[in-house]
């Protein structure tokens, strides 16, 4: 899928690249990202370096079970990352990540409607993603785009030793097509 790129209004998804590297890093390493989005902090810029090199290698199989972008401003300014996971034939699960200066411009929704719809254009039947009680902004995203929030996923993950609660988001294909 070399050249493939999603664009919005404002902004560029693009496969994940090892020139995101810094970018991705320095994001990561932010303790209110790592804990709204369930990841831990990275040790290292080593231990970034093997996510992204194991996502851009996603890219290169026939059917990858994930799709990760890396988010650009029309000026070309890395603001976060956004990827799409084949959690079972047809079901794609959204997870994204906007750095904390580029946060409350509306970025997140608008690259989560786009590849969501992108998901749907390729035979998907649900998109669905997870998001933290606690992370009210992330349960804001996933209402803007017209996901349904179907429960609680009590003790449902689970970094080293804490575990919390997620809430589980939706939308189906008859969702997508009536908010056409």
């Amino acid at each position: 899928m070399k050249g493939f790129e999603l664009r919005t209004k404002r902004l560029t998804l693009k496969p994940i690249r090892m020139a995101d590297l810094s970018a991705i890093y320095e994001n990561a390493k932010q303790e209110t990202v790592a804990l709204n989005a369930g990841f831990p902090l990275p040790k290292s810029i080593l231990e970034t370096r093997a996510y992204v090199k194991t996502h851009i290698a996603a890219w290169k199989l026939t059917h990858p079970p994930i799709l990760t972008f890396s988010m650009f401003t029309k000026k070309g300014e890395w603001i976060g990352g956004i990827n799409l996971r084949w959690a079972h034939p047809g079901v794609g699960e959204l997870g994204y990540s906007v750095h904390p200066p580029h946060w409350g411009n509306g970025y997140a929704p608008e690259a989560s409607r786009k590849l969501s719809d992108w998901g749907f254009r390729q035979g998907a039947h649900r998109i669905q993603a997870t998001c933290w009680v606690g992370n009210k902004r992330s349960a804001r995203v996933l209402k803007k785009i017209g996901m349904k929030r179907e429960g609680i996923l009590r003790d449902y993950f689970r970094r080293g030793d804490w575990v919390r609660s997620e809430y589980m988001w939706a939308m189906t294909r008859s969702d997508w097509k009536s908010s056409k």
